[in-house]
């Protein structure tokens, strides 16, 4: 067995967001590996048959060397490998029969899955409302199964939860995290027959063009999965199950075939918008939901979320999230 191989790390990873580094930054960090860092570590690109594989600083337990600084080498960590038929406790999909003639979609985010969103629903579900949320294609098992999934598919399957609402009624809210924002937005331009939506600290515009060129990099450079974005939570005491790497060709499709054509849209959506945002998000930058109210259609209710950071429906601020939500749902179905 080689040097670097005794020095693999098998563990369930997480990315450390500690510093604040953001998706952005994460990305420059994987770019510049495969500008020519892994060159100078020894360091390999992940293939797509060793899509388990990816890189991050400072991993812990063994390390090539014993050295900490910032130009320490990277290491290659595995994930906990998970069958297919197997989801995570807490990531299933949940539906409710409601006692009042109006329901919710709840829609998860990138990586995540329903049990990021399961306080939201249950919320609603204590309301009265009728609830589907459903756990978007590849997610809520393990990264691999995310690997060959598109925007395609996250959007049939957001349309799906929505028509099976609305065999039961015909007063639907939509809400969203994340890119569950952003599918959330992407219902309402569908179905300008909803009632009303709710984002929290959704993903709305694709990245820069320089960014979108460095993922195109990595997968060129036989990449398939890098750091992952889940559990932004400031609240010490709640973890995120989301995935610990981010598949890149999703995240690309996301971009491509989801957020830029999706952004163009905006202006011509008129269904109301609770629109929540953290100041202090190191995944979606808060820019992006300023930009959204200003060139959204329809109405916007706008609220700050000073304690928490993009994953809020865990964190510090869900109760605020949970009741104002309610409160939006009933007034917009008038129930």
């Amino acid at each position: 067995m080689t040097t670097e191989a005794n020095a693999l790390v098998t563990m369930n990873a997480t990315y450390d967001m500690s510093n604040g580094t953001d998706a952005t930054n994460q990305i420059r960090l994987i770019a510049a590996i495969h500008a020519g860092r892994s060159a100078k570590t020894g360091a390999t690109a992940v293939s797509a048959d060793e899509s388990k594989v990816f890189f991050r600083r400072r991993a812990t337990g063994p390390r090539l060397d014993s050295t900490d600084s910032d130009d320490a080498p990277l290491v290659r960590v595995y994930t906990e490998p998970m069958s297919e038929s197997t989801v995570m406790e807490g990531a299933e999909a949940w539906s409710h029969e409601g006692t009042i003639d109006a329901g919710v979609v709840v829609v998860h985010g990138f990586t995540g899955n329903p049990g990021s969103m399961r306080g939201l629903a249950e919320a609603c579900a204590a309301a009265g409302f009728h609830v589907e949320m459903p756990r978007l294609a590849g997610h809520g098992t393990c990264v691999d199964d995310m690997l060959p999934t598109r925007w395609v598919d996250w959007c049939r399957d957001a349309d799906a939860a929505y028509a099976r609402l609305a065999s039961r009624t015909q007063n639907v809210v939509v809400m969203g995290l994340s890119m569950g924002g952003a599918l959330t937005l992407w219902l309402a331009a569908e179905h300008p027959e909803t009632k009303g939506i709710v984002c929290v600290n959704p993903a709305t515009f694709p990245l820069a063009d320089e960014m979108m060129a460095a993922i195109r990099g990595i997968l060129e450079g036989g990449t398939e999965v890098i750091p992952g974005i889940g559990s932004d939570i400031a609240d010490p005491e709640v973890t995120e199950n989301a995935y610990p790497g981010t598949p890149v060709r999703p995240l690309l499709s996301f971009m491509e075939d989801g957020l830029s054509p999706l952004s163009k849209r905006y202006s011509a959506t008129r269904v109301p918008l609770l629109l929540y945002t953290s100041v202090n998000d190191h995944v979606v930058d808060p820019a992006q939901s300023d930009r959204l109210a200003s060139e959204y259609g329809g109405s916007v209710e706008r609220v700050m979320l000073e304690r928490s950071f993009h994953v809020a429906t865990q964190d510090f601020d869900r109760d605020l999230i949970f009741t104002g939500s309610v409160a939006f749902a009933r007034r917009m179905t008038g129930v």
